[in-house]
């Protein structure tokens, strides 16, 4: 018997922006997006697996990223705001000397004029809205 393995969709899955195993090829993706942005992977790079999805509108971007292993993000100060609201796993935004926990259901807003870093665990599907522009 042969069988199958199904995997559920994952949020903006018909919006793909990336799939790679590649960290530098995930680390231009995110300059790309982002303009800048620090990708360190914490563990084994032979676990990173990373999955972006974006989905821009007129103000607004929405992103939905998994990685596979636990990774630091680090981003200079942004023309736009950010939220970032964990779907699954841990972490924890730092915004100057203010720290976040990031868990299931609930996250962090970051500002434009604020550097930011973000710890995120090998299990976390983070859901994010990048790009609303600030007033």
């Amino acid at each position: 018997m042969l069988w199958t393995v199904v995997y559920p969709p994952r949020p903006l899955d018909n919006f793909p922006l990336l799939r790679s195993r590649d960290v530098d090829e995930v680390r231009a993706c995110l300059k790309r997006q982002y303009g800048y942005a620090a990708l360190i992977p914490l563990h084994r790079a032979e676990a990173f697996d990373a999955t972006i999805n974006a989905c821009k509108l007129q103000d607004t971007a929405l992103h939905f990223g998994t990685f596979g292993t636990p990774a630091t993000f680090a981003f200079p100060p942004l023309d736009y705001f950010c939220q970032l609201l964990p779907l699954r796993g841990a972490g924890e935004n730092i915004r100057g000397n203010l720290a976040t926990e990031l868990v299931a259901n609930a996250g962090a807003l970051t500002s434009p004029e604020a550097p930011h870093q973000t710890t995120i665990s090998a299990d976390t599907s983070t859901w994010f809205s990048g790009s609303v522009q600030k007033p």
